[in-house]
């Protein structure tokens, strides 16, 4: 991290008891964008692998309302027209689709929603879960359509578990936004080649996201 960007102020865990196990939600880090002196909070996480809690667990569930619960704590510290800029990333295990994402933490596809009620979170990888590339006839492209390899999938092989979610501040324009062309699942031949190696371990793309600031005239783009 350039400690010249981002200062970091606070972190911590989330966590919630569910009879007797404990549910790690997220950690939160709190930053400080050293040029503009705003704070900027993202929220890492690696929610229960399917193998362990299904999709239809409860916990599922559990874990986009806890979540959603924390945020909701921290937006109370944050006063009208300054929403909170929050990201949250990581390995869901669940698809933008699934409840714990779209029912309960509010994730949306729909940009318009979410510029109109800051309940809403944008999800760009709604626009990611199917190839990425059309087929066309005597053309077979290299296409991607998911992050997560799925060995003994039935009806699909890949799914889109990891994801970058952004809160309606940066769908605003008046200070920070998601450089959505720049938003995508990482396509690397070496690593992809890796994913169907039974042997190895490794089973997940990388993903990649730009937040950039808007520009006052004479100013240079800022990317994080």
């Amino acid at each position: 991290m350039n400690k010249y960007r981002l200062e970091i102020l606070d972190s911590g865990n989330i966590t919630s008891s569910y009879g007797t196990q404990t549910l790690k939600i997220a950690q939160r880090i709190d930053f400080r964008i050293s040029e503009t002196r705003e704070l900027l909070h993202i929220y890492i996480l690696h929610w229960p692998s399917r193998q362990w809690c299904n999709a239809n667990d409860c916990k599922r569930d559990t874990l986009g309302i806890r979540l959603r619960d924390a945020i909701q704590n921290l937006k109370k510290n944050y006063s009208y027209p300054y929403p909170p800029q929050i990201i949250l990333l990581g390995d869901f295990n669940d698809e933008p689709f699934d409840d714990s994402l779209a029912g309960h933490l509010l994730a949306t596809r729909d940009r318009t929603l979410v510029k109109k009620n800051d309940l809403f979170f944008y999800n760009p990888f709604w626009r990611l879960l199917g190839e990425s590339l059309p087929h066309s006839y005597g053309f077979n492209p290299d296409s991607i359509c998911g992050t997560y390899f799925h060995r003994t999938g039935e009806v699909t092989k890949w799914r889109t578990f990891d994801q970058i979610i952004v809160s309606s501040s940066f769908l605003k324009d008046d200070r920070w936004y998601i450089e959505e062309k720049n938003t995508n699942i990482l396509h690397y031949p070496p690593l992809d080649d890796l994913l169907r190696i039974k042997s190895r371990i490794f089973d997940h793309r990388p993903v990649f996201s730009y937040i950039q600031r808007r520009l006052n005239d004479n100013e240079e783009a800022t990317h994080e």
